[in-house]
Parts: structure tokens; C-alpha cells; sequence
């Protein structure tokens, strides 16, 4: 009987031992971490931190940092050399020392950008593949930080207006009464509440699929957890439809940009803030001379303080030698978009020129929304330029007010703005040298970061401005000076000059000239805290006090 009883022990601790051996070789696993640093929980807090430490280092002890992060817990950051000590080996002598409850490495948090839980969000490769989700962790759309709500007016024959992922995002006239035949806010347009349709000469629009494809990519309602995500989340779109003609294009550009002055002029409190009008339309092999009043809208719209994107038309060939209107109109605030596919080529038939066509957006296999509540893929420049005024609409929401307050003084300088910041912030692109004017496909991301730097945070030498709360418990901020372009780390330092935490400056923290830090995990005491890089170097003072 003994001899079964030595037997399962045997087996028990052979057992246990290879537990503890597999548990040793998966603990550091893959997950980054701080190099040097264990946190450790005590059984208790009479638990003697300084005996373990001895017990692990031996005579090395003393030169070990302790840090308390939680001393409720009893937990305690150990950080040590880990060019003398194997990290594994102490992390593993700390997980099955008698008086430990638990242990681990000090993992390196990461990054999480928002994604939408709309299902067939998988299916939409343009938006990642142009930064949007970087965009979407600062702001989904929607919203100037003035507050004004961001319209986008687009141009087409028809539009779905019922589609259940686009109805919350349609623009409504909210100065006008539905359905009482009366043009209650005097704009020559009688019942204009959800938009106009130019040839019925109502608010009343055709289902058409082009037009629904288009405005499923600018605005289909994101993160609903229903079919795709537009660029913007939230956004409004101003559905102007039975656009069949020079005429109607004209009374429709006419509408919107009537909408935005009187916004202007009002202070907000008439019309609608449309800062970029989106037609995928146009008048293949066609000259500017052809049509100079269509032409000459697009500076009426422009004064307004709306960029107008239009896409360059589907053929084999320069549009310039081929002729394109309105790619080809003389207006240096036209945006004119062709189109790239999954590998960031120039499609067979997207329309190019090296002077007329600014960019390309992706514009091949695009999920979007169609008639009666559906969804598709669709391809051609007609989708690659609603992503361009998409975007801008996007970047219209950017979250420090210096641009809004400018587009509410001068309409056309804050639209430069924008302009120019979609076509700097372009990423290269082989296919689309000498085919596109800046050579490159739209990345919302490297404009919305551009914006950053150029119009919310301050520019000149790296300068930590101010820090606050200080004293502080929980949640440091800093406010910062920084140059145009920077590489470099946050640092912060005990009064014993020991680094207790170290990350590196990123394009992220530079969205707005603000960055938060956490606190909670410094013992009371004086710290300090430097923005450093190669150039620059800022340090301030601060005091943790307990929560």
C-alpha cells in the first residue's frame, strides 16, 4: 500500500514540477514588456519585501529598485539590470517564492484604434488602407469643435434616403416644416426639408443606386452594427438629386452654397454649414470653354468656404488630351479625384493628368450601401471621390477650434486649409507619379496629423508649456510647444534621478498639443518630468500626492 502511495505522490510532483516548468517557459510569452521590471503582490502586507529581494539577488539587494504601485494590494514594481540578471529566471524565482502571491512582467500597453462594429466592416480595405481608423480614435465625424454641424452636399440623380445604414445621417432642413407648402425659411424652395430634387422640384427623391453607392462611402452611419461604416460616423448629407443637367448642377451648387452664407452671416442661426460638396458626375471628352457658368460656380462655392470634390472621368487616358469637365475647370479649389485598387495601381480606366487630377482615392472593390437596405462592391472613380470629400469632412471635425473659429471669420482660408492639408498629407505612390498632381493616394491620417501640427499645437522649439493638476493624483497633463516634425520620449524621474517611466512621442499624442499621462502608479513624492529628443530637451517639476 505505501509503495502506491509513493507512486502517486511521484506522480503528483512530476506532474506538478512539469506544470511548473511549462508555466515557467510560457511566462514571458510575446507581450512586450518593460525590460528589468517585475510586479510582485505580497501574501500580506507584513510581508518582508526587503528578505525576498535577498532571497532573489543575494548580495546585489540593495542596488534593486522598489516602487510601491499599490500598497492596498501590496503590490510593488521591482526593477533591476536586466543585463545582469536573467529576466526569465527572476521572474520565475519571484512566482514561486513562499511569501509571493502572484507575479509578472511590467507589459507594455498597446494601442488600440477604434474599429466600427458594423459586420461588413472587414470588407472595407479603402478606410485602414487610408488611415482612418488612426482618425477615429480623435473623432468620428460630425461635429466642428464649434460645435456647427458638418454637411456635405451631394450631387446625383437619385439616393436610397430610406436605407436604414444612411437615414440618421441625411441632412433635414430644420428651418423648414415639412409638408406645409410653405417656404418657411424664405429661400425661394418651398418644403426643402430633407434636401431637393431638382426635377421634380421637391424634397421627394428617385431611388437610384450611383447616387446611394456614393453617399454610403462619405456617410453610411458607423458603428450601428449594421452593414458598413462611412468614413464619417456621423455626419450630414444634403441630398440634392434629379441631377440630369448643366442647369440643375448649377441651381444645386447654387442651394448649397446659399446654405452656408446664410449659416455664416447668421452666426449659425439660419442655413447649414456645408464645408464640401461631392459630385461623381460630369461631361466626358468635354472643354472648360464649353461651359463657363458651370465653371465659374465652383469660385462662388469656394468664397462660401466649401471644398468641392468632383471625380475625374473613367477612360484610358490623360483628361487633359481627352477633355473632362469639370476635372478640367480652371479652379485651384476643385479637388479632382482618380482611383487606385488594392495594390495602389492605377486602374485600366481611371482618367489621370499630371495638372488637372490633384490625387487618387481608393476606388476599386468598395462595399458601400445600394437600394432597398443592400450592400455591394463597386468600383470607378465615382467612389474614390466621395472618400476625398468624405475625408475632408472628417477633417472638418478636427478637435481644436482655431480652424473653426477661422471658417466662421474667413470662409475661403480655413478651406485652403483643408484643401492643403488633403494634398500634403498624401502618401506616394509609383503608379501615380506624373499621373496625379501631388503624385500620391489620400491618407486622412497624415492630414489630420499635419493639421495637428500646423494649427493646434504651437509651433517652435520643443517646450513643455504647463502641466497640470500639480500636485497631482491620478491623471497628469501636459501642455507642449513643438516643432513642425518631432522623434523622442516622455520620461519621468524620482527626486533620486531613476527613470519610472519612459514611451516614446507619438504621432497620436500630437493630435492636439495635449497629452495625459497616468499617475496612479507613483509612490507621493517629487518628480520630473522631460520631453526629450535630439534637438530639444524640457523638464518640469511635479508632486504626486495619494489619491
Amino acid at each position: 500500500m505505501k509503495n502506491w502511495i509513493l507512486i502517486l505522490i511521484s506522480i503528483f510532483f512530476s506532474v506538478t514540477k512539469g506544470a511548473a516548468q511549462q508555466l515557467r517557459a510560457d511566462a514571458p510569452a510575446a507581450i512586450k514588456h518593460q525590460a528589468g521590471e517585475v510586479l510582485i503582490q505580497l501574501m500580506d502586507k507584513k510581508g518582508d519585501l526587503s528578505g525576498i529581494i535577498k532571497d532573489i539577488f543575494g548580495e546585489s539587494s540593495n542596488s534593486m529598485g522598489i516602487e510601491a504601485i499599490s500598497e492596498d494590494l501590496n503590490m510593488y514594481k521591482i526593477t533591476f539590470n536586466p543585463l545582469l540578471f536573467n529576466e526569465k529566471n527572476i521572474l520565475n524565482q519571484f512566482i514561486f517564492h513562499k511569501k509571493v502571491k502572484a507575479a509578472q512582467f511590467n507589459h507594455l500597453v498597446e494601442l488600440r484604434s477604434t474599429t466600427p462594429n458594423d459586420p461588413l466592416y472587414a470588407q472595407q480595405w479603402s478606410l485602414p488602407r487610408i488611415g482612418a481608423p488612426s482618425v477615429w480614435d480623435i473623432t468620428t465625424g460630425g461635429v466642428t469643435a464649434c460645435g456647427d454641424t458638418i454637411v456635405v452636399a451631394v450631387l446625383d440623380q437619385g439616393f436610397d434616403v430610406a436605407h436604414n445604414d444612411l437615414k440618421a445621417n441625411i441632412w433635414h432642413n430644420r428651418f423648414e416644416i415639412p409638408n406645409n407648402n410653405i417656404d418657411d425659411d424664405k429661400n425661394g424652395f418651398v418644403d426643402d426639408y430633407e434636401g431637393w430634387n431638382f426635377n421634380t422640384n421637391s424634397d421627394k427623391h428617385t431611388s437610384a443606386t450611383h447616387g446611394t453607392n456614393c453617399i454610403g462611402v462619405i456617410g453610411a452611419k458607423g458603428n450601428n452594427n449594421q452593414g458598413v461604416a462611412g468614413i464619417n460616423w456621423n455626419v450630414k448629407l444634403m441630398i440634392m438629386s434629379g441631377i440630369t443637367d448643366d442647369s440643375k448642377i448649377i441651381q444645386a451648387y447654387t442651394y448649397a452654397a446659399n446654405q452656408r452664407k446664410k449659416y455664416t452671416e447668421s452666426n449659425g442661426k439660419e442655413g447649414a454649414y456645408v464645408a464640401v460638396s461631392s459630385m461623381s458626375l460630369g461631361f466626358g471628352g468635354a472643354k472648360p470653354a464649353e461651359f463657363p457658368l458651370l465653371c465659374d460656380m465652383y469660385n462662388t462655392l469656394s468664397t462660401q468656404g466649401i471644398l468641392n470634390v468632383v471625380a475625374a472621368d473613367n477612360i484610358e487616358n490623360d483628361i487633359e488630351k481627352s477633355g473632362d469637365v469639370p476635372g478640367l475647370c480652371p479652379n485651384e479649389h476643385l479637388l479632382v479625384v482618380t482611383r487606385t485598387d488594392k495594390d495602389g495601381a492605377l486602374p485600366r480606366t481611371a482618367g489621370y493628368s499630371s495638372k488637372f487630377v490633384d490625387l487618387a482615392a481608393p476606388g476599386e472593390s468598395i462595399m458601400t450601401t445600394t437600394l432597398n437596405n443592400g450592400y455591394d462592391q463597386v468600383g470607378g472613380n465615382s467612389f474614390a471621390a466621395p472618400l476625398v470629400a468624405g475625408a475632408a469632412a472628417l477633417l472638418a471635425s478636427f478637435p481644436q477650434d482655431s480652424l473653426c473659429k477661422l471658417a466662421r471669420k474667413a470662409p475661403l482660408q480655413a478651406m485652403v486649409i483643408l484643401k492643403d492639408a488633403i494634398l500634403n498629407g498624401v502618401e506616394p505612390l509609383a503608379s501615380l507619379q506624373g499621373k496625379t498632381v501631388t503624385g500620391g493616394q489620400l491618407n486622412v491620417y497624415n492630414s489630420f496629423t499635419r493639421l495637428s501640427r500646423l494649427y493646434g499645437a504651437p509651433l517652435g522649439e520643443l517646450s513643455i508649456l504647463k502641466i497640470y493638476p500639480n500636485p497631482v493624483s491620478t491623471r497628469l497633463t501636459l501642455m507642449l510647444q513643438i516643432p513642425e516634425k518631432i522623434e523622442g520620449d516622455i520620461v519621468i524621474c524620482n527626486s533620486m534621478g531613476q527613470v519610472v517611466f519612459q514611451r516614446k512621442i507619438q504621432d497620436r499624442d500630437l493630435l492636439s498639443n495635449k497629452i495625459s499621462l497616468n499617475t496612479e502608479g507613483l509612490a507621493a513624492g517629487i518628480y520630473f518630468i522631460s520631453v526629450l529628443s535630439n534637438n530639444y530637451k524640457s523638464t518640469k517639476k511635479f508632486v504626486v500626492t495619494q489619491p
